[in-house]
């Protein structure tokens, strides 16, 4: 699509939206950090118009969900989401949708466009409430590290507003602006075994290396040199040359905030979602200030549920890691929260490439006594597709990380899956 087509769609998509706006909007997004921010945006822009509407998030817009949203009393729908199945099957209402490369409004647009569900939210609030470029810097958080033309524009028309500002620092650890003891004490990518999730072993290795203080007290991560960034991570055995790069810091928190840098503030949403806690993160990302400590709060536990994880996995998986053959089945059980497996597997994978010689399946037990899986996506080859296929399992997979779903005996699971995929090697999986 041209960029002349494409800014007819968006105008097409704001102006028909703007027409209802009198009457109530039901907005359903898809719980996920781009569901939050493209959401919160909008949810701006309607604010502003003075128009009334509900906003509630979903973790999946399967069928269950769909039939809940055709019995919604509200004629005028709106979905905002990365990946939007079955949308036309929501008959009889003014049905609104923003997905990846997707516009869609029922019986009006059903256009392709090139652009993220968090960017066409923003053109369209935009084209709804021109001052909605005061929340522009909103967009910029899940691809602060890409570059592309839009980007650009938007990251200088956010530096001009004032609401955000560079400068440099590391991208390694966590937060800049948090002090560096305690960058180092919620570290969970890279994990530090005996560091992550102890404050006072933290102290105590700055101190020992001599680095994270000045007169008054311990020093932000912003403020070390790299040479003495570099001197920490060759003893700590990072094989890493550390360079400070631009960061972005947004200018309406606290000089010491960890949610001033982008990446801790994309890390705190992410915890939302993990959480359960949206309407938190719309509220942050609306500027609210009463939630300060919660927000802080949110992000502890969510940082602190991954690092207990990661290290029962280092210290003590050899008790609940059964090896048979190609493939290694590593089963949490109850030990750690349903809700953090993606991330703990994510990590783990990440860090670990000698356990991808083998098929490897991470699992936990669930509240609702199902047992939830993660495969790193090399593994999902035809004949894991198959075993999936053949129990009638649904899988999603988010950045190269596989999970489903298995609603039978635990123990009989991971029987089937030794007994059906032991003997087969992983194909290799070219992404």
């Amino acid at each position: 699509m041209g960029d002349e087509e494409f800014q007819k769609s968006i105008d097409i998509f704001a102006n028909s939206l703007n027409s209802i706006l009198i009457l109530p909007v039901k907005i359903a997004a898809e719980l996920s950090v781009d569901g939050i921010i493209s959401a919160s945006i909008l949810a701006k822009a309607l604010t502003q118009k003075n128009c009334n509407f509900s906003l509630s998030f979903y973790c999946d817009f399967n069928d269950k969900i769909i039939r809940e949203l055709s019995l919604n009393p509200c004629d005028n729908i709106m979905i905002i989401g990365s990946n939007i199945k079955n949308i036309i099957s929501i008959e009889h209402k003014n049905l609104f949708s923003i997905s990846n490369n997707k516009l869609f409004i029922s019986n009006t647009l059903n256009a392709d466009v090139t652009l993220s569900a968090v960017f066409s939210s923003y053109l369209v609030a935009k084209q709804l409430h021109n001052p909605i470029s005061e929340l522009s810097y909103l967009t910029l958080i899940p691809f602060y590290d890409k570059n592309n033309e839009l980007l650009s524009d938007i990251l200088k028309e956010s530096l001009e507003s004032k609401k955000i500002s560079k400068s440099k620092g590391f991208n390694i650890f966590g937060s800049n602006t948090r002090q560096f003891h305690k960058v180092l004490e919620y570290s969970i990518d890279p994990f530090l075994l005996g560091v992550s999730g102890y404050e006072e072993n933290a102290i105590n290795i700055i101190k020992e290396i001599g680095i994270g203080f000045k007169d008054d007290g311990f020093c932000s991560m912003i403020d070390l040199e790299e040479e003495d960034m570099n001197r920490f991570i060759n003893i700590l055995g990072i094989n890493h040359n550390i360079k400070k790069e631009d960061i972005i810091l947004f200018n309406s928190e606290e000089a010491n905030s960890p949610l001033r840098d982008f990446r801790e503030f994309k890390d705190f949403l992410q915890a939302c979602v993990t959480l359960n806690r949206p309407s938190d993160a719309v509220a942050k990302c609306l500027g609210c200030k009463q939630i300060k400590n919660s927000a802080l709060e949110i992000l502890r536990e969510y940082k602190l549920n991954i690092i207990n994880a990661l290290n029962l996995f280092f210290t003590e998986s050899s008790s609940f890691t059964i090896t048979k053959d190609n493939i290694t089945l590593v089963n949490y059980g109850n030990k750690i929260d349903e809700r953090i497996l993606e991330t703990v597997s994510s990590i783990i994978f990440k860090h670990n490439s000698a356990l991808l010689s083998n098929r490897i399946i991470i699992t936990c037990s669930t509240n609702h006594g199902k047992l939830k899986c993660c495969i790193p996506e090399t593994c999902l080859d035809s004949d894991f597709e198959k075993l999936l296929t053949n129990l009638n399992i649904k899988h999603k997979i988010i950045d190269n990380i596989v999970s489903y779903y298995v609603d039978m005996p635990e123990s009989d699971f991971l029987q089937y899956i030794l007994d059906n995929l032991a003997k087969t090697k992983t194909e290799k999986i070219i992404s």
